[in-house]
């Protein structure tokens, strides 16, 4: 951060190197260097010393734990006021974000070879304020997250009442902000907020980040979130699914179908959107009898290393159908990606039907906002399922009794039988008789 500030000390290229080592100073050193912020908004830091004579004066930055070079300087001509005005701007921050540093003050020739020792300002920190902790990212089925966090542990501060250290303006804020598309770059999400939740509206196309950053005098305003921020990726769902119109009665359904996972991949500042298989994603088989019943879940599985999936159901009933990837709940403590929600399109399937029909594929569309299965916890890299099978949950059959079935088809097959013997009987006597 402070790179940053001495940069927009009108250097053209920051200067790095060590400095010159005198033989026998010419000039006394500066004395009195002091820092202090130029006002309340803490946008620019002035330097100030005191001197002898009118000299050339080199005004360098130094982080403290390389005392012997310096991370970027600038020079004050003869005849100015010993005085320096520095912005405290994207340069200087990342230069020195979270360091100690002090300002020196040293006399130079026209040459720029020092001619004094160098004066030293108070040592301060550029310390912005911890990374909050995102203890939940939770994706909703209408598209919003729900973000919550806990603010991050404070480091001791090893300059305790330095010149630079800024009072507290009130209880620590919060910025949440959201990366989309092809993007590198986060975009505010809200205004800044000193609560620890926040909820990312809906409607945002491809969303693939959620994060929060705690703001403070030396945040990078150019990437705030580098140095004081938490954040989450978002793993987006799409499925694939074959469901049958039809079922025999007494056979089983299934359905078959493909998950496929879809994200966000930045390499050297190029993002790029990704598709593959979603090795592992949890599933659920839901079903609803009339287009305002409650969906229930009637199998659950995991899609296995290619992505695909096979659920199978005994007896099941005629009902609506569809395939269901649930939300998952993601955190920045251990970098648990979030996953979103997605329900193929509703299949009906009648069932107790003498012949199949042909097949009703679940289209890459959208569900609608319906209650279905608990939430998942499944993540990429879990291990991938063997497919589901329906049981005791599956939905009860409608239609005659099959024992009644049973016994009318048994009758006709008795008399079916007796026409067959008579007519047996009555060709044998007469071929005899001919």
């Amino acid at each position: 951060m402070l790179g940053n500030i001495l940069g927009a000390l009108a250097l053209t290229v920051p200067v790095t190197g060590a400095p010159v080592t005198l033989k026998a100073p010419a000039e006394p050193a500066p004395t009195n260097v002091t820092v202090a912020w130029a006002s309340p908004a803490h946008k620019e830091i002035v330097i100030t010393w005191d001197e002898t004579g009118d000299f050339r004066n080199q005004v360098a930055l130094v982080n403290t734990a390389e005392p012997n070079s310096f991370v970027s300087r600038q020079i004050v001509a003869a005849g100015q006021p010993d005085r320096l005005v520095v912005k405290n701007d994207w340069n200087l921050l990342t230069s020195l974000n979270n360091f100690d540093a002090v300002f020196t003050v040293t006399a130079v020739d026209a040459s720029g070879t020092a001619i004094s020792e160098a004066g030293k300002s108070p040592v301060f920190d550029t310390a912005t304020p911890p990374r909050p902790v995102l203890t939940s990212v939770l994706p909703g089925e209408d598209g919003t997250v729900k973000m919550t966090w806990t603010p991050g542990t404070a480091k001791p501060d090893t300059t305790p009442n330095d010149p630079l250290d800024a009072p507290a303006d009130g209880p620590q804020q919060f910025v949440p902000y959201y990366i989309a598309g092809s993007a590198d770059q986060p975009v505010p999400a809200g205004e800044p907020t000193t609560g620890t939740s926040f909820v990312v509206k809906a409607g945002i196309p491809t969303l693939f980040t959620v994060g929060v950053y705690a703001p403070n005098e030396w945040t990078d305003p150019v990437q705030p979130w580098s140095t004081s921020g938490a954040q989450v990726f978002l793993f987006d769902t799409r499925i694939t699914a074959t469901i049958p119109k039809s079922v025999p009665a007494g056979g089983k359904l299934t359905v078959t179908g493909k998950a496929i996972r879809k994200y966000q991949n930045c390499s050297r500042y190029i993002c790029n959107t990704v598709q593959d298989e979603f090795a592992g994603r949890l599933l659920h088989l839901e079903a609803r009898t009339g287009a305002t019943g409650a969906w229930k879940t009637v199998a659950t599985t995991n899609a296995d290393k290619a992505g695909t999936f096979t659920f199978t159901v005994a007896n099941p009933a005629t009902a609506d159908y569809r395939v269901v990837a649930p939300v998952a709940e993601g955190t920045s403590n251990g970098d648990k990606a979030a996953l979103t929600y997605f329900a193929t399109a509703p299949a009906t399937v009648t069932a107790g039907s003498a012949t199949g029909g042909g097949n009703t594929p679940g289209g890459d569309q959208p569900g609608t906002d319906q209650p279905g299965g608990e939430p998942g916890t499944d993540q990429p890299g879990g291990e991938p399922g063997t497919g589901g099978t329906g049981g005791g949950d599956s939905l009860p059959i409608t239609g005659a009794p099959i024992v009644w079935i049973s016994v009318a088809g048994g009758l006709l097959l008795l008399v079916g039988a007796a026409f067959f013997l008579t007519g047996r009987l009555r060709r044998r006597r007469t071929t005899f008789t001919a």
